[in-house]
């Protein structure tokens, strides 16, 4: 069986979901598939500096992101061998001012379940899970998306936003994620506004 789908994003986590709200609010119909059985987020906290709220805001989501995420007071950067304070970050007024958001923090898992529920609200957009993606390939004028069970799409375009694993990415280069043998650990740890470096 073979389907038309106009715009065809490959991955449903973060990346595919903000694609998909980006074409929609463009006007575009996008069309999400993912390879596990359920929409949901596996990691832990996520980073997002002023620049990527002004993109979640152009989305429409901010709000909703709003009350979960936690605003920074103050970044605080250690070396990592000596435990020595080398500088703070204020993220006070003045920052917000500057840059027109302020610098927050949230778990992965809540922000792919807003721009999950901004999707499914948005017409254009439609979810399919348990779908994984085979084959890709470019038929001239179409790209041909196959399927485990055999199943595929003719797309006018494919997003390929499927992670570090990309299926999508060995229609376009033979290139393969290279370990640079480094390794970030993150945790939170309790703080106290008398235990701040000065």
């Amino acid at each position: 069986m073979t389907a038309d789908v106009p715009i065809l994003i490959i991955g449903g986590g973060i990346g595919g979901m903000a694609a998909a709200l980006a074409l929609a609010r463009a006007g575009f119909t996008a069309h999400i598939v993912e390879r596990s059985p359920e929409f949901g987020e596996i990691g832990a906290g996520i980073q997002l500096a002023p620049n990527a709220l002004r993109i979640l805001d152009g989305l429409g989501v901010l709000p909703e992101l709003a009350e979960l995420a936690v605003h920074l007071r103050h970044l605080v950067l250690m070396h990592a061998e000596t435990g020595r304070h080398l500088t703070t970050v204020d993220f006070g007024e003045p920052f917000e001012r500057r840059y027109g958001y302020p610098y927050t923090v949230m778990h992965r898992g809540d922000l792919l379940t807003v721009l999950h529920q901004a999707c499914r609200a948005d017409d254009r957009i439609t979810l399919e899970a348990s779908r994984d993606v085979t084959e890709l390939s470019d038929d001239g004028g179409t790209a041909r998306v196959r399927f485990a069970d055999g199943a595929s799409y003719e797309c006018g375009a494919v997003v390929g936003a499927d992670g570090l694993w990309s299926t999508a990415r060995t229609l376009i280069s033979a290139d393969r994620p290279v370990c640079q043998e480094f390794v970030a650990y993150r945790g939170a740890l309790p703080a106290r506004d008398d235990a701040m470096p000065t």
